[in-house]
Order: structure tokens, then sequence, then C-alpha cells
């Protein structure tokens, strides 16, 4: 056991994530959707271009760095659909942080409008 005030170093072996589509997508949504205020009526999804960019390790010298690249890889999906707002402020924090865990890069945005009225 560490005793406080000393460092320590550890090695975390995580599991793959998983990239989700079709039914399990929609079901993330619908997860993500209600835990943001909202109960969804509709709802059409389909895959986007995955977004892709490389990661080097701060610290690294820059001869070093072309050995030592994190790829990242995030899947997309695009969810469109209808809506009913059941918890206003909890929409309000979605729309202002977004949602999951790709939205540093261009993921997870929360896009909102007034359905049109039935005819």
């Amino acid at each position: 056991m560490r005793k406080p005030g000393h460092t320590t170093r550890a090695h975390y072996n995580l599991p793959a994530v998983v990239p989700l589509n079709g039914p399990a997508a929609d079901d993330w949504w619908q997860r993500q959707a209600g835990n943001a205020g909202l109960h969804v009526l509709t709802l059409r999804s389909q895959p986007v271009d995955a977004a892709r960019d490389r990661q080097h390790p701060a610290g690294t010298a820059p001869a070093d760095r072309a050995k030592k690249i994190n790829r990242i890889h995030h899947h997309r999906v695009r969810f469109d659909g209808t809506a009913t707002v059941t918890e206003p402020d909890l929409l309000r924090a979605a729309v202002q942080s977004g949602i999951g865990r790709g939205k540093a890069y261009g993921c997870g945005l929360l896009s909102i409008a007034p359905a049109p009225d039935p005819a």
C-alpha cells in the first residue's frame, strides 16, 4: 500500500471500445436522449465517416514522435428525428456541453428546432 504523498505509477489494461452501429447505436441514443431531458418520438440513424486523428505523447522529442503515435478513431452515427422535451434544464445543459466521448472531434453536437405542425 502506498503512503499518502508518494508518487506511484500504474499501467491500465482497459478493454477496447467497441463501436456502436445499427440497433445498438439507436439504443445508445435513446438512453442519451432520456438523460438529456428528451422523450424520443421518431428516430432515423445513419453511419457517417469516422473521425480520425493522431495524438503524440506529451514531452516527446519531435524525432521520437513518429514512433509513438496514438491513433484516434471515432465511429460516428447521425441521429435525426423528433422528440418531446421532458426536462428543459437537462436539455439546456446537453445543448451547451454536448454528449458522448467524441466532443473534441466534432461529435456530440445537439441541434434542435421546433417541429413543423402537422397539416
